[in-house]
């Protein structure tokens, strides 16, 4: 790719010198040949008024020759003057000599009553020729001398150029060499020509990506396997003991058997949160959109999640204002996006703390709160609470905090909706939801049936 560049730019300067030094050599020789011939003008005007001032004075042509000669002396012209019978009566040259086939300017001279008196015929002699070839042929070198600095220094220029560009085009190749082999870490070089600097950030950019949804992928594997293991051990545990014959009496059979519905409750809870995380990645059409009544909807999540408050020992408390228009979206998602967060508030408050769902409307927009008065989430984990397997706390066990895919649900629900989440939290003073929709008709209505379909 270097050499071809090179060759490319080569090619380019050299077209480029040779047209440029046609142009100028030629627009050059073409401005000299009129100089010249505006100087012969001007100066053999003079020469042509002294003669006719000679022929006034001698009312002849007698003693021209001797005229002409010193004439052609101070101008460095030849010339030869004939007189009105067309006969040589003086020449530089000598008066048997005539320069008429050669003459580069010819005059005709006349007296004061325009009366024709003879022919001047003018030219310049070889030493001035001899100049001006000189001339012209200085600037043929210079402009040859002048166009091999400007291509050696476009050679120069074009060599710095072709690798400022083909090394970090190179690096890339590499580097998409190395992703293509699973090497997501590999970044390259931002620098050099605009154009290649943002390249090269786009780039990094798609290789922060890749990596970032590899390092999803075995955290998924990793928490998943994680999340399965206990529960099937579990399972396994209880159902090896049925089957040697440990659980023989009534009670303990009842006990085993209550403790695997649950772990079988824990493992299609988790694969139904895969599936919606999966369908939230995928960007399924899932949403069956209709208006959706907030007061209906809130009083069905606090009843779905009383008997876990109950157990925690945690108070749900609503604050709805009346008569709410209702939600343009999907009653089953939303209902789970709330559930989801007062689940967490619950978890996350000690017992006798209190969670509270409230729900106010604006012109525009309905604004749904869940806050808890219970431990708060430190500033170093609130940007990644939405993310998927996400514990504040490693230390919780599944059972007491989740499958860590609660919020980023809630998340994914919210943006599907055309909303936005916030978290307000401080450490030991509890943490506030805070879910923005827009209400049934602000501009999402022909959303909602294109999905619905």
């Amino acid at each position: 790719m270097t050499r071809r560049l090179l060759f490319s730019n080569f090619l380019l300067v050299l077209v480029t010198l040779f047209l440029f030094g046609l142009t100028t050599v030629s627009a050059t020789e073409a401005a000299f040949a009129e100089f010249q011939e505006t100087h012969t003008a001007v100066h053999t005007r003079l020469l042509v008024d002294v003669l006719e001032n000679h022929y006034r004075q001698t009312e002849s042509w007698d003693g021209v020759q001797l005229e002409i000669l010193n004439l052609s002396l101070i101008s460095g012209f030849v010339m030869t003057l004939k007189s009105a019978e067309g006969v040589v009566v003086g020449s530089t040259l000598g008066t048997d000599v005539s320069q008429e086939s050669s003459a580069v300017l010819i005059f005709k001279l006349a007296d004061g009553q325009n009366r024709p008196l003879g022919t001047l015929y003018v030219d310049r002699n070889s030493e001035l020729e001899q100049v001006d070839n000189s001339f012209l042929e200085a600037l043929s070198q210079g402009a040859l001398f002048s166009a091999t600095i400007v291509l050696s220094l476009g050679l120069v220029l074009g060599m710095a150029l072709a690798h400022s560009i083909n090394y970090p085009i190179r690096q890339m190749s590499h580097a998409a060499a190395d992703i293509a082999r699973g090497q997501y870490a590999v970044r390259v070089d931002e620098d050099g020509p605009a154009e290649v600097g943002i390249l090269g950030r786009a780039f990094n950019q798609m290789a922060a990506g890749l990596q970032q949804m590899e390092q999803m992928r075995r955290d998924l594997v990793l928490n998943v396997s994680h999340d399965l293991r206990t529960p099937l051990t579990t399972l396994q545990g209880y159902l090896e003991g049925l089957r040697m014959g440990k659980i023989a009496d009534r009670r303990t059979a009842e006990q085993a058997f209550s403790a695997m519905q649950t772990e079988t409750t824990h493992l299609l809870n988790l694969v139904h949160s895969l599936g919606q995380v999966a369908a939230l990645d995928a960007g399924q059409k899932w949403l069956q959109v209709a208006p959706v009544a907030v007061a209906p909807l809130i009083a069905e999540v606090v009843a779905r999640a009383e008997p876990l408050a109950q157990a925690q020992g945690v108070v749900l408390t609503t604050a709805v204002s009346p008569n709410l228009p209702p939600l343009q979206g999907d009653v089953t998602q939303l209902g789970q996006m709330l559930f989801n967060l007062v689940e967490n508030g619950v978890r996350h408050t000690a017992a006798g703390g209190r969670v509270t769902l409230s729900a106010v409307a604006t012109a525009e927009e309905m604004r749904l709160t869940v806050a808890d008065n219970g431990a708060g989430i430190a500033p170093q984990h609130q940007p990644f609470v939405f993310e998927r397997f996400y514990r504040a706390d490693e230390a919780r066990s599944r059972h007491s905090g989740g499958a860590g895919l609660g919020l980023a649900i809630v998340q994914g629900v919210v943006q599907a909706h055309h909303g936005r989440i916030t978290l307000t939290s401080e450490e030991g003073e509890g943490a506030v939801f805070e879910v923005v929709l827009p209400l049934c008709g602000m501009g999402i209505a022909e959303w909602g049936m294109r999905i619905a379909e």
